[in-house]
């Protein structure tokens, strides 16, 4: 009974104790994380101000900015096409192709970014509205997750966001419930028409 006390004790010390440190590495991330933000809005803050000292420079256009005023729907139409549409880059065919993913692919890679920075804050922060939907987490994973944290030291089952495994669970439950209530089996390759095996890698025959 006693052993079984004491075992008890050193068991709920050591919890403690990684309790402590896990504060401690929260107080420092936060800590840390302020100071950067800090540090990166006094630049942001100094080079808004030299594009603004550029702007007012030039030789005032009062007609440009009437028409600007008269046509406010209508050029941000035009900048919504081009911006995020790449309406014109996607008249070069496969260049224009290739910045659109790239374009769509930094702007997505900031969602990213945004969701870290609030992860400082915490766990479960997520971009309001957007920040729940499926095809940016597949886009956030095959961006961020799949080339850099995957079977790295930083994939660990404390940086898992509970809601994202939640929803992955109840879409594989769901299809999973699909194929097993099929009134007929999944249709099959014919043993005529079956693709070849794939060659072997690595010299292993």
């Amino acid at each position: 009974m006693r052993d079984r006390v004491s075992a008890e004790g050193l068991a709920g010390a050591a919890y403690a104790g990684i309790e402590r440190r896990q504060e401690v590495a929260v107080t420092l991330r936060i800590v840390v994380g302020l100071a950067m933000t800090a540090i990166a809005l006094a630049i942001a803050v100094r080079r808004v101000r030299w594009l603004y000292r550029v702007a007012i420079s030039g030789q005032p256009a009062p007609e440009r900015v009437a028409a600007a005023k008269e046509n406010i729907g209508r050029d941000l139409r035009i900048q919504l096409s081009e911006v995020f549409g790449q309406r014109k880059l996607l008249k070069w065919s496969v260049p224009g192709l290739a910045h659109f993913f790239v374009f769509w692919a930094f702007v997505i890679l900031l969602t990213v970014y945004i969701e870290a920075y609030g992860s400082l804050f915490s766990k479960k922060f997520h971009i309001p509205f957007i920040g729940h939907f499926a095809v940016l987490g597949f886009g956030q994973d095959s961006i961020d997750y799949g080339p850099h944290t995957h079977h790295t030291n930083l994939d660990t089952y404390e940086r898992i966001i509970e809601d994202d495994v939640k929803s992955s669970a109840t879409v594989i439950a769901a299809v999973l419930y699909e194929l097993a209530m099929r009134d007929e089996m999944v249709p099959r390759f014919p043993a005529d028409k079956m693709p070849p095996l794939p060659a072997a890698r690595g010299g292993n025959q």
